[in-house]
C-alpha cells in the first residue's frame, strides 16, 4: 500500500494476522533505490508514514470495516497499569463485586485476549488446582482400592 504502483518497491511479505483484537496485515517493503537501501528517500518522514497508515484504513479499513486503534502512549499504559492495581486491591478487599454480571462478563472478555500470558504466569497454580479437583470417572471410583477392612468388621 505504501509503495505505489511501478515504484519498483517490491513487497518481500504480506501476511494477514487475526491473533488480535483488530484483524492487521503486516507488509514488509524492501526499500531500495538505485541499487541502495533508502528507506526515508522511498516512505518519507514520520509525518508521511501517519498520512499512509490514514489513507490505509480509509482505503481498506473502509472496505473491510476495519478501525483504526490508535496506540497507547506510556501515560496511557502507566494509567491502565494503576488502574488495574487498583482493581485486583478492590476484587481482593470485596471479592462478591465478582458476582456482577457484567464485570465478570468482562473480565472474561479480557483475560480471553491474554490467556497464554495468564497461562505462563499462573502454570503451577493451575496445574496443581487441577490436580487436587481432578474428576474422578465412574469406573475409577468403582475400582479404587481400598483400605484394608477393621479386624473387628463383621459381615451381616
Amino acid at each position: 500500500m505504501a509503495a505505489k504502483q511501478g515504484s519498483g518497491i517490491p513487497v518481500t511479505c504480506a501476511v494477514a494476522h487475526l491473533d488480535e483484537s483488530a484483524p492487521h496485515v503486516h507488509v514488509i517493503l524492501l526499500p531500495i533505490k538505485d541499487g541502495h537501501f533508502r528507506g526515508s528517500e522511498i516512505m518519507g518522514n514520520a509525518n508521511t508514514l501517519k498520512a499512509l497508515r490514514r489513507n490505509c484504513v480509509e482505503v481498506v479499513g473502509k472496505k473491510y470495516n476495519l478501525v483504526n486503534e490508535t496506540p497507547k502512549t506510556g501515560n496511557d499504559k502507566k494509567r491502565d497499569l494503576e488502574f488495574a492495581n487498583e482493581l485486583i486491591e478492590y476484587i481482593r478487599a470485596e471479592p462478591a463485586v465478582l458476582t456482577e454480571l457484567r464485570l465478570r462478563q468482562l473480565l472474561s472478555e479480557i483475560f480471553a485476549k491474554n490467556t497464554d500470558k495468564l497461562r505462563s504466569v499462573l502454570a503451577n497454580q493451575l496445574r496443581k488446582r487441577a490436580k487436587r479437583h481432578k474428576a474422578k470417572s465412574f469406573v475409577g471410583v468403582m475400582t479404587k482400592k481400598v483400605k484394608s477392612l477393621k479386624s473387628d468388621f463383621v459381615a451381616a
